[in-house]
Parts: structure tokens; sequence; C-alpha cells
């Protein structure tokens, strides 16, 4: 998944965003608490009975980082060097939660970096909307965009260096396995070769038997006469 190189955009080029996303209470007491606006108006509901709104207002802070959060996928997503800022920041109309918010955006300008050859600057006007189409936050800003074939050397240089590391956890691995089967082998006791153990007599027959038990009476009583 990538965004849009340089190239790729044009003065008038509007794209809608297709992620919608509803604020919740809970996004709002979160944001507001993991940066430490503790301001009433977005965290106490009694206090806000008697604002001009009746309750807690989304924070702008967290519909602005939505607004430019969702545009990402669509435009900027592994292209762009970096955001060079804001021109403009209006915040048109509250956010309650339950609201479900979707995002456009527009390119103003564009023009060739002054300073790097692999990139350009692009500026665009991001206009969130709330489920009733009414705009609740819009601004303006620059991104640093990569040129296409920039782009894909980049991703050529990247890939190559993922699979060189992975290259090199295969190696290892398998040196790590070659010393374990070693040191397992070297541990264990040598065992006797089948040559190296003595050979058993081998078992008379039943015929040899059978001429051995005839011939000790006679050999009993030979050894008797003698004596």
């Amino acid at each position: 998944m990538a965004g849009l190189c340089y190239e790729e955009f044009s003065v008038g080029m509007r794209i809608e965003h297709p992620i919608r996303r509803t604020a919740t209470e809970m996004d709002n007491m979160l944001f507001s608490a993991l940066t430490y606006n503790c301001a009433p108006l977005h965290i106490d509901h009694e206090y806000c009975k008697s604002t001009i709104f009746g309750k807690p207002l989304i924070n702008s802070m967290f519909i602005f980082a939505l607004v430019n959060g969702v545009i990402v996928i669509d435009t900027t997503i592994g292209t762009t060097l970096g955001n060079l800022g804001y021109d403009e920041v209006k915040f048109v109309n509250p956010v309650f939660a339950g609201d479900t918010i979707h995002v456009v955006t527009e390119v103003v300008k564009l023009r060739e970096s002054q300073k790097r050859t692999d990139s350009g600057i692009v500026w665009f006007r991001h206009i969130g909307y709330n489920q009733h189409d009414e705009i609740v936050c819009e601004c303006t800003r620059a991104g640093l965009m990569l040129k296409r074939k920039d782009y894909e050397a980049l991703m050529a240089k990247s890939k190559a260096a993922s699979a060189a590391s992975k290259a090199a956890r295969a190696a290892a691995k398998a040196k790590e396995l070659a010393k374990a089967t070693k040191a397992k082998a070297a541990a264990k006791p040598a065992k006797a070769k089948a040559s190296d153990k003595p050979s058993k007599p081998a078992k008379p027959s039943k015929a040899t038997q059978a001429v051995k038990a005839t011939q000790a009476p006679a050999k009993a009583r030979k050894a008797s006469a003698k004596g």
C-alpha cells in the first residue's frame, strides 16, 4: 500500500476519503487526558449543562488529528518525506459524541523543491464534515512529497536491506543449530562397535550333545579300569 508521488498530484485534484469515523465520549476523555487538557468544556457534563451547547464538546484537537489521519492512506503513506506545516486551521462547527466524520482533500498548489531533487511540495486543503455534511474542521498544509523514481529507488533499497537481514538471520540460526548438534554429539558416550564385542561360543547342536552323552559312560569305565 502506498500514497501518491509528487507527479501524481495536480492542482484542483479532489479526493473523497472512504474512511469514516464516529467520535465517541471515550475518544474525547482519553485524548483530553493524554494531552493534559482539563478544560471542563470537554470533560465535565455538569459544567457543560450551563454552556451554550448544553453538553461536552469533542476536543477540537482530536478532530484536527482525526482529519489529518484519515487522509494518509489515500495520499501520503510511504511517499512523504515530512509535513512542512499548516497555513490555516479552522473549526467551523462543534462536534459532539456520536457525530461521524468524513474527509475530503483538495490539492491547492504544488511546486518543485528548491533544496532537494528527489521531491516536490504539495499544498493540501483537508476538510472534515459531519454526518449532516456540515464542515467541522478545515486546514491547509504543505507536504514534502517524493518523486516516483526516488520512491521506487527507496523501496528497492528497503527491500534489499530486508532480504539481506533475513538471510543473515537464517545463516546465524543455521550456525547455532550446527553448533548445538555438534555439542550434543560430543556429549553422548561412544557406542561400542559390533565387531569389538567378544563373540559368544556357539551352542552345540542336539546331535553333538547326544554323542557326548553316549561317550560319557565309556570314558567313566575306562577311567575306573585304569584306577
